[in-house]
């Protein structure tokens, strides 16, 4: 089976998930991808959970709100929680060794989100890091924009870290503040890695930006835990492993002897950078034969 013939984001596969068909597919595999290299890394009084398995609840499961609205639920992508260590310490892995990307800090949210504050209980177990591979629905302008971003103040309100994973292009940034790649916005990269600290308080948090291009390997990231522990996620195993788990993704939907799908909504430098990787590809072995040696 072919590999990844791209040194990251392969833009073939990923113009074609997002404007042909194929990205509930490819979200459902890189997810597990990514919480089976969690699973390497995670010291052992955390474990994760996926999807319906766990859910942060929002209410009291069995109370409805004061409206008689049943109670609300968020449901991640990958949740991270805390269990309590029988052998006695924790693992702390210190969180201020720099990671392998260049990263910009932002504040964690806008003062006008505030204005929003809820009180959440959480379930037995405490959730401690939310991590979400972002869909097309989410992002702007998304059917489901609106409802991802009260959920997603909703856990950082509720003192949980965010992990959004971002490999949409061709959508708008999912925080309205960070430079957007389909404006052509100075310092906008087409895709991203928000880490999102609420710590120690939702207006003192913090977001990491770790951005990366078209011709970059996907950045080795730091995943916060409780408190100082924190512990390291590389992205590009996790998406070199989805690539190459599937046939289909080495051989119909990734043919680099044509464009990528809406090869217009990458910026003009990036065209010209997929263009001399195609070229490099097609070409043949320059290696000379023994004749010529």
């Amino acid at each position: 089976m072919s590999k990844n013939q791209y040194p990251g984001i392969n833009p073939h596969l990923n113009s074609y998930l997002q404007h042909v068909k194929g990205w509930k597919g490819f979200h459902g595999r890189h997810i597990t991808h990514i919480g089976d290299e969690l699973e390497k890394a995670l010291p052992p009084a955390y474990y994760i959970a996926q999807e319906e398995s766990l859910q942060l609840s929002l209410q009291t499961p069995d109370t409805p709100d004061t409206n008689g609205t049943p109670p609300s639920r968020t449901e991640p992508d990958i949740m991270i929680f805390r269990q309590r260590n029988t052998a006695g310490g924790d693992v702390v892995i210190q969180t201020d060794i720099a990671a392998d990307t260049p990263v910009r800090i932002f504040s964690s949210v806008n003062e006008t989100d505030l204005t929003a504050l809820m009180i959440y209980r959480t379930a037995t177990n405490q959730p401690v890091t939310r991590i979400e591979l972002l869909s097309p629905a989410n992002k702007p302008p998304g059917s489901h924009y609106r409802k991802y971003q009260r959920k997603r103040l909703e856990t950082l309100q509720s003192g949980i870290n965010l992990v959004e994973i971002d490999y949409l292009h061709a959508q708008q940034p999912i925080d309205e503040r960070l430079p957007s790649y389909l404006n052509r916005d100075k310092e906008a990269y087409p895709y991203l890695v928000l880490v999102n600290n609420p710590h120690p308080t939702i207006e003192e948090g913090q977001l990491a930006m770790y951005g990366f291009g078209v011709m970059s390997r996907l950045p080795r990231i730091i995943v916060p835990l409780l408190g100082r522990e924190a512990v390291f996620l590389d992205v590009g195993i996790a998406y070199d492993t989805t690539f190459n788990s599937l046939r289909t993704y080495t051989t119909i939907y990734t043919d680099t002897r044509t464009e990528p799908a809406r090869f217009e909504l990458y910026s003009e430098p990036d065209q010209l950078l997929i263009r001399e990787h195609m070229a490099k590809l097609a070409a043949p072995d320059d290696k000379p034969t023994e004749t010529e040696a």
